[in-house]
């Protein structure tokens, strides 16, 4: 019967036991927590078994009136526990996951024991069509995102994963070996958001690392919510009784949540707004385009480092106070045990993105004191900080959003132009002085024109409350100056005539006879002369900003980089060109695109602009870890070709790389290993482990009868001191690395045959083994076997009927086809025609052997 429980436990626990002396009666939600805070009964299983920890079935709550019997690997560190017993963790696994076994390791490696269930009702095993085995006794699975919620809550799937995490926290607190004050809970992906919940429902946790997952799962743009916001009633329900939200109020313990800076599912708002709703300390982990998998955090040595602040008194992770946003400059405190190695600021451009679709900036930060310090690019709308203490630990800050300021004016904005000057307008001086400036050298040349009716116009400059104002109004020749904005003030205002061309001139509107003029760039009043060109002037309320991108590595043209400017977003089309009419005023400008180091840039616009802009791609730190894969020892002087470049591993088997954003094709090669041929896609700084496996050889052996040539099945075969034997065929074979191998090949009743060779190459190896001396001593005993050719029965005769003797019969395939102890007659009437061999032993040990013929 296929894998059956091999053993089967009982656990009472004793109410003495002073953790557990109290019986909970107390229901959260839908859950009843006595039933869940009773040990339940389990067993030691050999379902998928894995070498160094026990499978273990434990029960868990009835399903459809059925016992529910759920799957877990467990198991504690090597050696002695610390006095109270090891510190312990349950892992809740993630959509289509299962209990996996490398997170037991990963815990138990790092001083902790530790639980990980299979929560849909499976075990690590699959058929041939790839499909679980499901347990004796099963829960439901998981159907979709909350797609069973119609359900009556009792057969739902959430309700039972939270009801079996919560009874593994119970069964592993019981454990002897085990601390039960010093247990914490995470789970990756669905196991994430299970984590929220269940560490709001149960209050016996001493820690809490939710990955990925999180509360608040309405309303937000990863799959999660916008799968929900299809179904309103569906959204009540979570709402009410699943969401990690509903019992954030009772979390008073630290915890961590862990997310990446795009993750599809579960987007920074939600890892942000449920990190702020519990009561407990709460440090954030926000990997820039972290990757989402049930493993991938393994990777990230803050998982047990923050278990080990809680719980072992380790050194904290790096505290943050929330950020604070000055100006363009962010900054934020810090605290830590250690120090600080490095810090960053991340950030992006995208407005209108969702969150999962953002794409983020890094660049480095300043460390001050106990302050880290950025100043966020131009444009950027959404921006946080992150630090690393001097264990290559990073943990990071909130994020803020920017708020992206435009300036608004109740006017138009204007630029006014001597016609016979046009590349000079009227401006301000650093004395506030009203004269005409060359447009290139000035940002100070924009008005507000303000249209008081009638053709009366007050203008007043955009950086300032000041406005342009006649001076007296009975001097001829008086300089117009500047002078705060007063509507009731008449020499503020103008009165505009036509003049030809589209030009016109500006009268003072209490004394009409004089007009706006210019003499050696100064601008004053003089007597009105329609006729007189100095008095003309015109509007230029705006110019052409153009944009021509390539790309600096091969200046190709740059299709799809996003311009932020004036609060409008443009794109660069096919020939890396974009272009935008604006005031002539003074931009801050970012430009962006996936894969490139992001430009920002300021620009006074006082004419038609064409910006010339190579964009460089960003370049990341990439480390590859390259060993062994049978002992993982690091390979030295392995050779790597990558980008027309050679590189070589160091003594530690690592190869430093800059890599551009992108994906990059590469080989390895080292003598006596299998060359690889893989590619690595850069997104951000990142290490990657790849293992070589030696090359191997296929070495076989065929072992014969040197007399009959016939294969002699289950020969001993001793190969480098490790013993194997030949199949039923006479042949063994390996795939080996080439190196020096020895070997003994060896047979009851035939001499031993032994030698020395190196594998270079496939190799087939056949022996042909003669007879001992014994058994060529019985045969002068005058053993007789007749008739021979046979039909039935043969008859033997010569042999000592004082010892039995034991026969086998093998066809010319090398299997046995008949067997037993020998009497004076053999019936042989079940075979088929043809030639066999009869192997005959008494009970000395003394052999003989003889072919057969059956008729």
């Amino acid at each position: 019967m296929r894998n059956q429980v091999v053993k089967k436990w009982t656990v009472i626990l004793l109410l003495s036991i002073g953790f557990w002396a109290k019986l909970y009666s107390e229901k959260i939600g839908p859950w009843e927590l006595d039933s869940l805070y009773k040990v339940p009964e389990w067993e030691i299983s050999n379902l998928a078994p894995v070498n160094g920890m026990k499978s273990i079935l434990y029960h868990s709550l009835e399903y459809l009136g059925n016992p529910v019997q759920v799957f877990a690997y467990y198991n504690a560190p090597a050696g002695v526990p610390p006095e109270g017993g090891w510190p312990a963790v349950v892992y809740a696994h993630g959509g289509g996951g299962t209990a996996i076994s490398s997170w037991v390791t990963y815990w138990n490696n790092h001083g902790y024991a530790c639980i990980t269930m299979d929560l849909e009702g499976h075990y690590p095993e699959t058929d041939e069509d790839g499909n679980r085995y499901s347990t004796p006794n099963p829960g439901p699975a998981r159907s979709g995102v909350f797609n069973d919620y119609e359900k009556t809550i009792e057969e739902q799937w959430y309700y039972h994963a939270i009801a079996q995490v919560i009874i593994a926290h119970t069964l592993i607190a019981s454990f002897p070996e085990v601390n039960a004050t010093k247990i914490g809970v995470t789970g990756t992906s669905w196991g994430g958001t299970i984590t929220s919940t269940v560490m709001g429902v149960d209050s016996r946790w001493a820690w809490a690392t939710p990955v990925y997952g999180t509360g608040y799962l309405s309303g937000s743009d990863g799959n999660q919510g916008r799968q929900l916001a299809k179904d309103d009633d569906k959204i009540a329900f979570v709402d009410t009784y699943y969401d990690g939200s509903v019992y954030f109020e009772n979390v008073t313990f630290p915890t961590m949540w862990v997310t990446g800076t795009n993750d599809y599912h579960f987007p920074l708002t939600i890892s942000q707004k449920s990190s702020q709703s519990v009561n407990g300390p709460a440090t954030l982990l926000w990997a820039l385009r972290f990757g989402h998998g049930n493993t991938t955090a393994q990777n990230l040595d803050q998982m047990y480092l923050f278990a080990d602040q809680v719980v072992k008194d380790g050194p904290s992770l790096i505290k943050f106070e929330k950020p604070v946003l000055e100006g363009n400059r962010l900054y934020a405190r810090y605290a830590t045990d250690l120090s600080v190695n490095s810090a960053q600021i991340l950030y992006t451009y995208d407005r209108s993105a969702i969150w999962p679709d953002k794409y983020w900036y890094s660049k480095d930060a300043t460390v001050i004191g106990d302050s880290i310090i950025a100043i966020v690019p131009a444009g950027a709308c959404v921006a946080f900080l992150n630090a690393t203490d001097s264990r290559g630990a990073t943990v990071n800050t909130e994020y803020i959003e920017i708020e992206v300021k435009t300036e608004n004016w109740t006017g138009d904005t204007i630029q006014i132009a001597p016609r016979t000057k046009d590349v000079f307008c009227i401006g301000i001086d650093k004395n506030e002085s009203v004269s005409l400036t060359e447009r290139m050298f000035s940002d100070d040349l924009t008005w507000e024109e303000i249209d008081r009716g009638n053709g009366y116009y007050s203008y007043q400059h955009i950086k300032t409350g000041f406005c342009m104002h006649g001076g007296n109004p009975d001097q001829e020749g008086e300089d117009v100056y500047l002078w705060n904005c007063d509507s009731e003030d008449d020499d503020q205002l103008w009165l505009k005539a036509e003049a030809d061309s589209g030009y016109y001139r500006l009268l003072k509107a209490n004394m009409p006879e004089l007009a706006l003029t210019f003499e050696n760039n100064n601008v004053l009043l003089k007597a009105a002369d329609e006729n007189n060109q100095l008095q003309h002037w015109k509007n230029i309320s705006y110019s052409q900003l153009a944009f021509k991108i390539t790309d600096g590595s091969n200046f190709k043209n740059l299709e799809g980089v996003s311009i932020l400017v004036d609060g409008q977003t443009l794109e660069s089309d096919n020939s890396g060109e974009a272009m935008v009419n604006l005031s002539n005023k003074q931009y801050s400008i970012a430009l962006f695109k996936k894969g490139y180091l992001p430009v920002s840039l300021n620009l006074d616009l006082v004419e038609d602009t064409l910006l010339q802009l190579k964009f460089e791609k960003e370049r990341y730190a990439c480390t590859l870890q390259v060993s062994n894969v049978e002992s993982n020892q690091a390979l030295s002087d392995v050779l790597m070709e990558l980008n027309d470049s050679v590189y070589k591993s160091d003594e530690e088997g690592r190869i430093y790389l800059m890599l551009e954003f992108g994906t990059h094709a590469y080989v390895l090669g080292l003598e006596a290993y299998n060359n690889i041929n893989e590619t690595i896609t850069i997104e951000s700084d990142t290490t990657i482990y790849v293992q070589m496996e030696l090359f191997k050889y296929r070495l076989a052996f065929r072992v014969k009868d040197a007399t009959t040539n016939a294969l002699i099945p289950y020969t001993t075969i001793v190969l480098n001191n490790m013993v194997y034997e030949t199949n039923p065929y006479g042949s063994l074979s390996f795939e080996l690395p080439p190196e020096s191998l020895s070997y003994v090949i060896s047979k009851d009743g035939y001499e031993k045959i032994s030698g020395m060779f190196t594998l270079e190459k496939d190799t087939t190896i056949t022996h042909f083994l003669n007879e001992s001396a014994l058994a060529l001593g019985l045969k002068k005993n005058e053993i007789n076997i007749y008739p021979n050719p046979c039909l039935d029965i043969i008859n033997i005769t010569g042999f000592d009927n004082e010892y039995e003797l034991n026969y086998k019969i093998i066809n010319g395939m090398g299997a046995v086809v008949q067997e037993g102890v020998l009497g004076e007659k053999l019936d042989v009437s079940e075979l088929y025609s043809g030639v066999y061999f009869l192997f005959l032993k008494d009970n000395k040990g003394e052999l003989f052997n003889h072919i057969l013929i059956k008729q």
